[in-house]
């Protein structure tokens, strides 16, 4: 029997997070009266936004890391700069003229618990004086379970954080080795059980399938464990091999399943979360029926953004801190991904974003019909829309998607039944007007190695 490898594509959209992929971002030198001009615009569409914060800092680097974080233990540099975040938010009260409402901040990373409790606490208690927090304002924080301890959640509570998201990844011993991390199973159900205790509204919990040495019995025992502590939302991630960032990450690569049992454990993990009582979202997103943000999307609508799904139907996202996305709708921006870029931006009268675009008409109506894929599973367009080469190509690929249990198609509409919502990001990535022409949407390749006679 002779062994052989070749390139073996999937056609997922496993990498479509969401609208513009970054890949497709040109870089464009900002125009700081253009970006005021549309803050204007959409402020005048809806005065609520949501608020990321970027939080870069850890003290050390996660072998699966690939995003670039700041490493450092001098926590000296937290004052400094929280401040600059400040300033930030200054400014964007200086363009409008007003206080914001707000609607929802993410603390997002990095790991945001490499500051101190107090400092995050000033953090929150300045940017409810210079904003207006909705009545239900949603404060989510993301959590590393193998570096938080009491006293951080603690103070993450009495900051006003009503939202943990806990990426634990694996809970298996030996997947847990092959990424560098360690933690006994009832070590964790320590940690969730005391999180919960603590009052949060909701927590979150992030599963990644893909990972070195994860088997269909790894997935399952994870699940079993999981669905015993019943966190109230699970995000499924798919690891997708980014370039090699050094051995240790060389080293996960080289050990992760092929791309046909990684497609089988995303499978498999789906259905046992289905069967657990979990109700399936999209975009990878599972959540308990009885959790309070099933209740808020139930009453406030549903939103998609960057960093996930919020539930709160408003669209508009200000980033703060370096590198951070904002997303007014109908234009993004990012800032300076430099430190000391971003610090000298954030001061009066300097640039405010290294790369900012506008959508055109086209690009909005493609941007809206994924927008409603994603927080409604359906979507309507008009006979003008179809008669575009471009969009009456995307229809005709999704054609080859319908079924009975799956897409449906018809009078001008398109509606996903539950199987369909499990190929969501491919789906809007065949709705996104910038793929357009690209007839494989091969969106991941890799080595796959099998036999022949």
């Amino acid at each position: 029997m002779k062994i052989f490898a070749q390139k073996f594509t999937r056609i997922t959209g496993a990498n479509y997070a969401s609208f513009p992929e970054i890949s497709s971002w040109k870089n464009k030198n900002s125009n700081g009266e253009t970006w005021k001009s549309q803050l204007s615009k959409a402020y005048e569409r809806d005065k609520n936004f949501s608020i990321y914060i970027h939080l870069p800092f850890c003290e050390s680097l996660c072998p699966l890391c690939s995003f670039g974080p700041l490493i450092t233990r001098d926590h000296s540099v937290e004052v400094h700069y929280l401040e600059n975040i400040l300033n930030e938010v200054d400014k964007y009260i200086a363009y409008l003229n007003e206080k914001p409402i707000i609607n929802e901040i993410y603390l997002g990373g990095g790991t945001p618990h490499f500051f101190s409790g107090w400092n995050i606490n000033n953090l929150i208690n300045r940017l409810s004086r210079k904003t207006i927090f909705s009545p239900d304002v949603s404060l989510r924080c993301e959590v590393n379970p193998y570096s938080i301890n009491p006293e951080k959640l603690k103070a993450l509570k009495v900051a006003g954080i009503n939202e943990i998201k806990i990426g634990i990844q694996d809970l298996d011993p030996r997947v847990q080795k092959g990424t560098g991390r360690k933690m006994e199973n009832d070590d964790f159900k320590k940690l969730f059980h005391f999180i919960h205790g603590l009052g949060f509204n909701s927590i979150s919990l992030e599963v990644i399938i893909g990972l070195p040495f994860q088997t269909r019995k790894s997935i399952i025992d994870t699940i079993y464990k999981i669905r015993e502590i019943k966190p109230d939302q699970i995000i499924l991630q798919d690891f997708i091999a980014r370039s090699v960032k050094s051995p240790s990450h060389k080293k996960i690569i080289d050990n992760i399943p092929i791309p046909i049992e990684q497609d089988y454990l995303k499978d498999l993990a789906h259905h046992l979360l289905i069967e657990s009582g979990y109700y399936y979202l999209g975009m990878d997103h599972y959540i308990l029926k009885g959790d309070w943000s099933y209740r808020k999307m139930a009453n406030l609508g549903l939103s998609y953004h960057s960093f996930g799904y919020s539930f709160h139907s408003g669209k508009h996202v200000i980033g703060l801190g370096v590198a951070a996305l904002s997303d007014l709708w109908t234009s993004t921006a990012q800032n300076f991904r430099g430190l000391s870029d971003w610090e000298e931006s954030t001061k009066k009268g300097k640039k405010e974003k290294l790369r900012f675009q506008v959508y055109s008409e086209t690009e909005l109506k493609s941007r809206e019909h994924i927008h409603n894929i994603q927080t409604k599973g359906q979507t309507e367009w008009t006979t003008e829309e179809i008669n575009d080469p471009a969009f009456l190509s995307a229809i005709n690929k999704l054609t080859l998607l319908s079924g009975k249990n799956t897409l449906e198609i018809k009078d001008n509409k398109l509606l996903l039944h539950h199987e369909a919502k499990r190929n969501m990001r491919l789906i809007c990535s065949i709705l996104d007007v910038r793929n357009s022409g690209n007839s494989n949407l091969q969106t991941r390749k890799s080595n796959c190695y099998g036999t022949e006679p």
